[in-house]
């Protein structure tokens, strides 16, 4: 009988130049680990204990591998990935987190945090995808918070509220969370303290060559581009839109692509804005834009 170790060695040891294409930083501690946790997840305690591999095309393992040998993100696999400290479900129907997008939590914390004084505040998560953002800003928050998160796409939000039934008692008691349906913040939306949004930012054809081809392949296109012609007029909107919905000092803050990020800072404050920002994530790069309506 062939142990997921061994399993797992031999794989890598055959597919080591694929992997490494197409799972950057894939060791193999975390293949048999991957491979132990999805084969764990079919077969009850005693199964699992008494036939670690089993044999044959329909086995657990033998999945796992071939979808591995498809290119397929290991979140989509396992149906789960860790973000900021917490274990979220995903689905191909959303993004799969990344960590740089765990600066904008940050970013978001603290600032609710200094102005917690005021009592509860208007959090708004727009394009919140698997709702990652929104939760884990909720988890860290020790106060009430009334939180909206929204979405163009009605299966990405049924991801969110999966995750957020799951989280919900990590939970300040007296937060709240809702969700709709709508294009950008298009919609019936009380006055804000803190938009925060990381929306779709890649130019469909300028920044092509800069996107992994596991992630044009499997990825949600609608949550990552925007035809090169529309990306001004499409963010124009968007930061009239959160203009609108803003308190007087209320603040913007969105992940962006490097390469736009000034630009989008000069469009910010012909749409209104009085203070804008942009700031790097830790390696560096130009990756988030700060605006404040005053």
């Amino acid at each position: 009988m062939e142990s997921y170790a061994s399993l797992a060695k031999k794989f890598y040891d055959n597919e080591k130049e694929f992997l490494l294409e197409n799972y950057p930083g894939l060791t193999l501690h975390r293949l048999k680990r991957e491979l132990e946790e999805y084969s764990h997840g079919f077969l009850d305690q005693d199964e699992f204990f008494k036939s670690p591999f089993l044999e044959g095309e329909t086995s657990p393992s033998i999945s796992f591998l071939e979808k591995v040998k498809k290119a397929v993100p290991l979140e989509y696999i396992q149906g789960h990935c860790y973000f900021y400290n917490s274990r979220y479900y995903v689905t191909p129907d959303v993004l799969i987190p990344r960590s740089e997008t765990e600066t904008l939590v940050e970013m978001a914390i603290l600032y609710l945090k200094k102005r917690s004084h005021k009592g509860k505040l208007n959090l708004l998560d727009c394009c919140t995808g698997s709702g990652v953002v929104a939760l884990s800003i909720l988890s860290e928050c020790d106060f009430s918070l009334n939180v909206v998160a929204t979405d163009i796409d009605s299966k990405a939000l049924e991801v969110a509220q999966r995750n957020y039934y799951l989280h919900q008692f990590s939970i300040h008691p007296e937060s709240r969370c809702s969700f709709k349906q709508m294009d950008k913040l298009d919609g019936d939306l009380e006055q804000q303290d803190l938009i925060v949004a990381n929306p779709p930012y890649i130019k469909a054809k300028e920044d092509i060559d800069g996107v992994h081809s596991q992630t044009l392949k499997y990825e949600p296109k609608l949550a990552l581009f925007i035809e090169d012609d529309e990306y001004e007029k499409w963010y124009e909107t968007f930061f009239h839109q959160a203009h609108q919905k803003l308190k007087n000092q209320g603040s913007l803050l969105m992940e962006g692509h490097e390469n736009h990020l000034q630009a989008l800072k000069a469009l910010a404050l012909k749409c209104g804005f009085n203070e804008a920002h942009v700031l790097k994530d830790l390696t560096g790069a130009e990756r988030f834009l700060s605006l404040t309506k005053e």
